[in-house]
Order: structure tokens, then C-alpha cells, then sequence
């Protein structure tokens, strides 16, 4: 974008006066200038983040699909993966939207709001389930699934009514300990929903092939965790 206008580096950019970074680039843009200038506008925060307003996940498929349990299967990996998040920084949520994206990237989508806050992967397949029947339709392409947890709250405010069911709410938190306990000891996604089964029938494209530093792993390295370093292919 900026190459238009003769920007082609970062000192061509701060040798622009700051009205016209402004202008153009407004807030975003503005900040970035002054932070390249040595003008502190971003705070460094060295403590990890802990409060959240919402959670997301999404993923785009390799090849779009029309299969409708290969749709349902992302959609719900997605879903373990927020609440597996959302655990893990010990927040309840209150909402819950998802969203199918077709081939053409435009979507449809849904939400519903809870009627107790929640974390558990397993209360809310139900009705993950019946919002992606309202959703899904025979015959067309998706690309992508995603979802949001919103209105967020903290799990040291968790409070029962006198009409919730106990029990059942101590078994899914137990469980949900358990399956976080076990994943996090032999990798993620380890336990999980029996819909990804159905992840397991890969069909090979040029998109699904990994790269070579992916299938050249380092001593200590796994498929989900690798050091941040680049490494040259090359015969001497």
C-alpha cells in the first residue's frame, strides 16, 4: 500500500511528516510512527495477559468440503479448543456464537445466551450441535468454522441457583480436570470429542503437505511445539 507513495522502508516511512501518516493511516498508523521514531506510545507489559472480554477460535479448512460431519468435526475441535482457553485463564462464559463460512468467504451465524455460566467442552456440545443444524445446509462449500465465548466472567464467581443440578455440574468439571490434566501431560486434543475421527480421513492436496522444517524436527521438538529458527535446506 504504502509503496504508492514512495515508502519502500521504515525510515522512508518516519521521514514522513506525521500529518500525513495521520491522515492516511490514522490512529494505527500514527502510533507506529512515533514508536519507530523512539517515542513510546505502547506500553511494554512483560506479565502475561490474564483478563480476557472474549474468546475466540477459528480455523480454515485446507480444501473447502461439502461434508457435513467434516464441518461439524472443525466446528467442534474449534470449540475444545476456546474452552480448553478458557479453563486455562479460569473465566466462565455466558455467551456462545458460532459461525460457517462458505467457499465465497461469506458467512452465516448464530448465538445463544446461557442460562448459567459455564467452561465445559461437554455442556455445551448440546447445544453447539443444535445451533450448526440451524445453520448448516446441504450441498454448499465451507471454508472455515469459528466460535466466540463472550461476556466473559471469573471463575471465583461461579454461583448456583437452587435449581441447578449439582451433580451434573461436579461431574463436568471433574472431567473437564481430568481431560486437561491428560493433554496437558501427552499433548492436546490427546482427549477429545469422537468427532475427530472424522479429522483423521485427510484428503491430500498441495495445501496439506508441511513444509520441510515442519518434517525436520529439532532433538526436544513435537508437531506443536519448535524453536523460532530458520533453517537452510541446502546440500554442501
Amino acid at each position: 500500500m504504502l509503496q504508492k507513495y514512495g515508502v519502500h522502508t521504515a525510515y522512508d516511512f518516519v521521514q514522513r511528516p506525521e500529518k500525513w501518516v495521520d491522515k492516511l493511516l490514522h490512529k494505527p498508523g500514527r502510533e507506529i510512527w512515533n514508536e519507530l521514531r523512539g517515542k513510546s506510545l505502547l506500553p511494554v507489559n512483560p506479565e502475561p495477559k490474564r483478563t480476557y472480554q472474549s474468546i475466540g477460535k477459528g480455523k480454515t479448512f485446507s480444501k473447502p468440503s461439502r461434508d457435513p460431519q467434516f464441518v461439524y468435526a472443525k466446528l467442534v475441535r474449534n470449540v475444545e479448543s476456546a474452552f480448553i482457553k478458557i479453563r486455562r485463564h479460569q473465566h466462565l462464559t455466558t455467551e456462545v456464537y458460532i459461525s460457517l463460512r462458505y467457499s465465497d468467504y461469506r458467512q452465516r451465524g448464530l448465538g445463544v445466551r446461557l442460562s448459567r455460566a459455564t467452561d465445559s467442552t461437554q455442556e455445551i456440545l448440546p447445544i453447539i450441535r443444535r445451533l450448526f443444524n440451524k445453520l448448516i445446509e446441504s450441498n454448499r462449500e465451507y471454508r472455515a468454522t469459528q466460535i466466540w465465548l463472550t461476556r466473559l466472567e471469573s471463575a471465583d464467581t461461579r454461583q448456583l441457583s437452587l435449581f441447578d443440578n449439582q451433580i451434573q455440574i461436579e461431574r463436568y468439571e471433574a472431567l473437564s480436570t481430568t481431560i486437561d490434566e491428560i493433554n496437558a501431560r501427552f499433548g492436546k486434543h490427546k482427549i477429545a470429542a469422537a468427532t475427530a475421527l472424522t479429522l483423521q480421513e485427510k484428503n491430500e492436496n498441495s495445501r496439506t503437505q508441511l513444509p520441510w522444517r515442519k518434517l525436520h524436527l529439532l532433538n526436544g521438538e513435537n508437531g506443536r511445539q519448535r524453536l523460532y529458527l530458520p533453517r537452510l535446506n541446502i546440500v554442501v
